[in-house]
């Protein structure tokens, strides 16, 4: 009946005779498993999903880490990938855009040695997710080696034995997302956008660490709030360096807030000089928003000139 039926399982073979007419099983012909018959092997093979939890060796703040690399878009800076490092114990992210894949061997390295200086701590697991090739240099193996190092590689087309990282990089992705269509931002400006969602996912609270933050369980500290701003705030960073002849030009640009580099050091993206400022002397105006396309009056008039180009209008009328 098991073949008869197409290879239905177990369970269809011990209730069909209860739901139809005129069939004797043979209680001494059980039903093949699916490893007995062959046909359904062939026929059925899927991922294998565990129903037991992943038991880790225990271990503390940032002595076992995941990574794994997001390809993206290009860049205002041209960069096209995201590496991102969490501590699997707190769930801090460290963060880095770059332009190459390889380029993430170089930043794993560095985080690793940064992180034994900051925290005092030796990493002694590391886990990547099918970047095999990424580690198998010889720099990197012998680098791994001389720092006790157990490298974790996930099963091929398994994600799910990496699914910390997953789980991070999609957090990350969506924080990111919200981040930019509330202020309305190009989407070039990801590699800002992405180390500010990082940035605030630390000091978010967590279920699993009691609500505590990632950065009380790393830095054994509450984090400060105060300096926070929202996202589509208009912001006016102080212009230094402005030659004493001209007294008569604006002190500050407007822009929008993109970043934080500390409690006290903002990142501004000024549209309208399509760059990014680090400033720690800025004024926000918290009582209006403003997006993008209200500041970069530049790209306007830009615009404006094309149409006249294009309608061949006299130079004349083109006020």
């Amino acid at each position: 009946m098991h073949e008869i039926l197409a290879h239905p399982g177990r369970e269809v073979i011990d209730h069909i005779q209860g739901s139809t007419l005129h069939l004797q099983i043979d209680n001494q012909d059980p039903c093949p498993t699916l490893c007995e018959c062959e046909t359904c092997v062939l026929s059925k093979a899927k991922q294998q999903i565990s129903r037991m939890p992943y038991v880790e060796v225990p271990a503390g703040i940032w002595e076992r880490i995941t990574f794994d690399i997001i390809p993206m878009e290009k860049a205002f800076n041209s960069t096209g990938y995201i590496t991102h490092i969490q501590c699997r114990t707190s769930g801090y992210i460290l963060l880095e855009h770059h332009f190459r894949k390889p380029d993430a061997i170089q930043i794993i390295i560095d985080s690793i040695e940064m992180i034994k200086t900051k925290w005092k701590v030796q990493v002694v697991f590391l886990r990547i997710d099918g970047e095999q090739g990424l580690v198998d240099g010889d720099k990197f193996q012998a680098w791994k080696s001389s720092k006790g190092i157990t490298l974790e590689i996930s099963a091929a087309d398994t994600h799910q034995q990496n699914g910390h990282a997953e789980r991070a990089g999609a957090i990350l992705i969506l924080k990111s997302r919200l981040l930019r269509i509330d202020a309305n931002l190009p989407s070039n400006l990801w590699p800002e956008i992405l180390k500010t969602a990082a940035y605030l996912i630390n000091r978010t609270p967590a279920s699993r660490l009691a609500w505590k933050t990632p950065f009380e369980a790393v830095n054994g500290v509450k984090p400060s709030l105060a300096h926070l701003k929202r996202y589509s705030y208009k912001a006016y960073p102080l212009k230094h360096y402005i030659p004493k002849l001209y007294r008569l030009d604006p002190r500050a640009s407007i822009g929008i807030l993109v970043g934080y580099d500390s409690t006290n050091i903002y990142r501004i993206w000024v549209p309208g000089q399509n760059s990014i400022i680090r400033s720690r002397d800025v004024i926000f105006n918290e009582k209006e928003l403003i997006h993008p396309q209200d500041l970069d009056a530049s790209i306007l008039q830009s615009e404006y000139e094309s149409i006249c180009e294009l309608l061949a209008l006299p130079e004349s009328t083109r006020d």
